[in-house]
């Protein structure tokens, strides 16, 4: 399933990829977040045209969340309170965070959680 938005500056879209299931308020919470964080953060830095969200139920012992933008990346990666703050959220549920970029290459962010998180 993929839905997409728009604005003057930015395609959105969002792509769901196996069959959703039921997960925990806060690994529902986590996931909203990062997806927050992800577009604020392409508004703010990337100089982005696009922001491709998509989440993975396809593998029954994780979800997964990635966030990627064809914006101007960074050879010196920054991490800020967003940042920060998405990868503790991960972490306490066991997840990892996996931070892609370069410069003229764009930004991507991978995240991953077990399914014993999820209820």
């Amino acid at each position: 399933m993929a839905v997409a938005a728009s604005s003057a500056k930015r395609n959105i879209k969002v792509e769901i990829l196996g069959t959703p299931r039921d997960i925990s308020p806060q690994v529902d919470l986590s996931l909203f977040r990062a997806a927050q964080e992800t577009i604020n953060n392409a508004n703010k830095h990337s100089k982005s045209a696009s922001v491709l969200l998509i989440l993975d139920y396809s593998d029954p012992e994780f979800i997964m969340l990635e966030s990627s933008d064809d914006g101007v990346g960074t050879d010196e990666l920054s991490q800020g309170f967003g940042l920060i703050g998405i990868q503790e959220r991960v972490r306490l549920l066991n997840g990892t965070t996996q931070i892609v970029t370069s410069a003229g290459k764009g930004f991507k962010i991978k995240i991953t959680i077990p399914s014993q998180n999820e209820h």
